[in-house]
């Protein structure tokens, strides 16, 4: 059976490795349509290069046997999702049902949406413009204000939210959140058993990781329905303009 389901998430990685072929450029516009399409289009292509990245990489811990790094990129797949499907859940969808309710999209709800999406792509705990300039006294200083306007979004608060709909996925973030902490979970990653007993390096036992990954992979190609769903409404929320081709309708 698992290894129906290791197919499944090859043929995601294979999916998700063609669409990061096509490649979009950061081309902010005064023109508020436009620029709402471009957010869309980079937030797209960055979180198919994320995923692109993160299957390639799950893909290769199994078949090293590096179960450790299998439950660092789980908890990454975890998190990505329930951040992305946060933001349209919670943060877009009440703009849209609005606008979708009017018939109409007024340029204030084009304004509210490009906020969103702005936060979505560029929001951190980091100062990363202190980083790249290379100003590393500012790093130990406290945040200002300015910056605090882009703070992150809790990713606890992403996971309470979409556990309210579907309870097993806290579960799924909880065993993934204890896999890469440095306790009993990370430690069964790393643990093997042999005829005489179980215990820690050599390289000819049974991984205890290879059992956990076989309970866990399931759960993983689950969250897929809902990361090509978010990522389709990326596309779907594009707006027309008439003098692009593109957009044309």
């Amino acid at each position: 059976m698992h290894q129906v389901i290791f197919s499944n998430f090859e043929h995601i990685a294979e999916v998700m490795h063609t669409q990061s072929q096509k490649r979009f450029l950061w081309t902010p516009s005064a023109e508020p349509r436009r620029l709402l399409n471009n957010y869309l289009n980079i937030l797209w292509s960055v979180h198919i290069a994320k995923f692109n990245e993160l299957c390639e990489g799950l893909i290769e811990s199994v078949n090293r046997r590096q179960f450790l790094l299998y439950g660092l990129i789980g908890r990454s797949l975890i998190e990505h999702a329930g951040t992305m499907r946060y933001y349209f859940k919670q943060r877009l969808q009440p703009t849209i049902d609005e606008a979708v309710k009017t018939g109409t999209v007024t340029s204030q709800q084009i304004h509210i949406i490009i906020e969103e999406l702005d936060r979505f792509l560029r929001s951190g705990r980091f100062d990363w413009n202190a980083f790249l300039s290379g100003n590393f006294d500012q790093l130990s200083a406290e945040q200002n204000e300015d910056s605090a306007t882009q703070r992150q979004v809790n990713i606890l608060t992403c996971m309470q939210k979409w556990a309210k709909e579907m309870p097993s996925v806290m579960v799924l973030y909880d065993l993934f959140c204890d896999l890469v902490h440095p306790n009993i979970g990370s430690t069964l990653l790393v643990m093997q058993t042999w005829n005489n007993g179980a215990g820690f390096g050599g390289q000819d036992g049974q991984k205890v990781g290879q059992d956990i990954m076989v309970r866990t992979l399931a759960g993983l190609v689950g969250l897929f329905n809902d990361i090509q769903k978010y990522l389709n409404a990326m596309l779907l929320l594009q707006m027309p303009i008439e003098d692009d081709p593109k957009y044309a309708r």
